[in-house]
């Protein structure tokens, strides 16, 4: 084998034993991960919309990067008021460490205003907000002559999907279903949900 060819030979293994490396990198836990790392630069930037991309990322490839869950719940509360996502996160979080009486005090905490933001929306449109007590057949009101209805009307906001407005409405994601059953009229798939798009909301039985 001529020297021309051992180089050659030599390059394709120095670029196999990279991607491997890189591919290896890219499955570490928080810190060590790359797409951490540059979460983490960018939000030294103040640029939240690609650090919350790149956190995205790094739970993609490393699902057990609980931080970048703690992370992304931060931005979406703090800095993109994206309540229903900040919730998500924070018991991502909660799930993967256990108890912590801090982050469920934020939990908590952005649970209020997220609920106080669904008042506040559905005041402005004279349409009473669902709550869980009035989608909990545990909390049914006494029959005093007509039947209350069956389903309660929901406007998708940016950001929402079934999973998310089966946690804003339940108060857990396991109903999604039931929604997509209830509105099969107008959504093709579950993947179908349009901002603006108005669906029912069907009560617990």
């Amino acid at each position: 084998m001529s020297i021309k060819q051992k180089n050659a030979v030599l390059s394709v293994m120095i670029l196999t034993i990279t991607a491997i490396t890189s591919c290896s990198d890219y499955r570490s836990v928080n810190e060590k991960n790359p797409y951490f790392q540059k979460a983490q630069k960018a939000q030294q930037r103040d640029d939240y919309k690609s650090a919350a991309a790149f956190y995205l990322e790094c739970l993609k490839f490393s699902p057990d990067s609980s931080k970048a869950h703690l992370q992304l719940a931060l931005i979406y509360e703090e800095n993109q008021k994206n309540y229903p996502r900040a919730i998500i996160h924070y018991k991502a979080f909660l799930d993967a460490v256990g108890q912590n009486q801090d982050i469920s005090r934020m939990l908590a905490r952005v649970e209020k205003l997220y609920m106080a933001e669904l008042y506040r929306k559905y005041k402005l449109q004279s349409t009473p907000p669902p709550t869980l007590n009035a989608l909990n057949p545990a909390h049914k009101t006494p029959i005093t002559g007509h039947r209350s209805p069956t389903t309660t009307p929901y406007t998708v906001a940016e950001g929402d999907n079934l999973s998310t407005i089966s946690i804003n409405v339940y108060g857990t994601s396991k109903h999604w279903n039931k929604i997509f059953e209830a509105n099969r009229d107008q959504l093709a798939t579950p993947e179908r949900v349009k901002v603006g798009q108005t669906l029912k909301i069907p009560r617990l039985e």
